[in-house]
């Protein structure tokens, strides 16, 4: 019997907390007054990712070439105009290539990037893909190493 009561009891909180939950939707409901909410903050500023933050395309030979993407991600409602994405670094053996010129909210744009080894000379070889507009920045590190 004692189970039994400690179910009902537990069952009776529960529905008690689903009706004070749901008293205040019901209230407004049936409310008079006109509410209007705005979310939109005046001091926000948008966010931007770069996906992955770090790559490695690990050892290639100096006859082959690798590719991948790099993605910058508008993770606010707030649009970025003027956004440019661009590499620095060993641009003798990494080349970028990207048509980012405005991030939407919630927009993305990507940077391909291509590592072609020259020399096989078993250095690791790094550029940074940045990206950035309005007071937004973020960046990228790519690695390969040149082998023969």
């Amino acid at each position: 019997m004692k189970t039994r009561s400690t179910i009902q009891a537990v069952f009776g909180q529960a529905v008690f907390g689903l009706f004070l939950f749901a008293l205040p939707v019901f209230a407004a409901e049936f409310s008079t007054e006109q509410v209007s909410v705005e979310s939109r903050d005046e001091n926000a500023t948008a966010f931007v990712h770069a996906m992955p933050a770090y790559y490695d395309f690990g050892s290639v030979k100096s006859s082959a070439s690798r590719m991948t993407t790099i993605t910058f991600m508008n993770s606010s409602a707030e649009s970025i105009p003027y956004f440019t994405a661009y590499c620095m670094g060993d641009l003798s053996v990494f080349s970028c290539s990207s048509s980012c010129f405005q991030l939407q909210p919630y927009g993305s744009c990507s940077v391909m990037v291509t590592f072609s080894p020259r020399n096989g000379d078993g250095f690791m070889k790094s550029v940074t893909v940045q990206g950035s507009g309005g007071s937004t920045f973020a960046s990228s590190q790519v690695f390969g190493t040149d082998t023969k």
